[in-house]
């Protein structure tokens, strides 16, 4: 089953946006233009239930940040980042634009015993104190069990290179 891309837009008022992003990011989105947007102070994106970026699909996350990314105040933050999102934001410049910042992201998990993938979602400020030990590979994130047979589950990443985006 294909994961038809969905975005949610919320405006509390004074200037603050929200978009949520599901499903696939890819050459069928229909990304919002946020070109329109009227006295702009903060957005947020939440990619809490993002599945996947394509090629098509970062092109045009690009050129939809392009609309914003010289409003001068702006504040743009990133939230709920699934490792897709991390993984373009460590490879791609300007997927996430100068004036960003990335409030949580989620750690991927693997259980060998019965075969499960899945997240846990991390503060960014629980481990920017830190951040130098887990970049020398000196600390890591804290063990899970797995939800579905509760045994103990492996990261399943490089901590160093997934915590880049941290190092600028």
């Amino acid at each position: 089953m294909i994961d038809v891309f969905h975005f949610k837009t919320e405006s509390p008022g004074q200037g603050i946006y929200i978009f949520s992003f599901s499903g696939n990011l890819d050459e069928h989105a229909q990304l919002p233009s946020l070109s329109d947007l009227v006295n702009v102070k903060k957005i947020t994106f939440d990619f809490m239930g993002l599945k996947f970026i394509s090629s098509a699909g970062i092109k045009s996350w690009i050129l939809m940040i392009e609309d914003i990314k010289d409003i001068p105040g702006i504040e743009i933050e990133f939230l709920n980042c699934p490792k897709t999102v991390i993984d373009c934001v460590n490879s791609i410049e300007g997927f996430l634009p100068d004036k960003g910042y990335i409030s949580s992201f989620k750690i991927p998990y693997f259980c060998e015993e019965c075969d499960q993938s899945f997240t846990v979602l991390e503060p960014t400020s629980a481990v920017l104190p830190f951040l130098d030990k887990y970049l020398n590979n000196q600390k890591t994130f804290a063990e899970q069990n797995c939800p579905s047979c509760q045994k103990p589950a492996e990261i399943d990443l490089s901590v160093p290179q997934f915590l880049k985006f941290l190092k600028g």
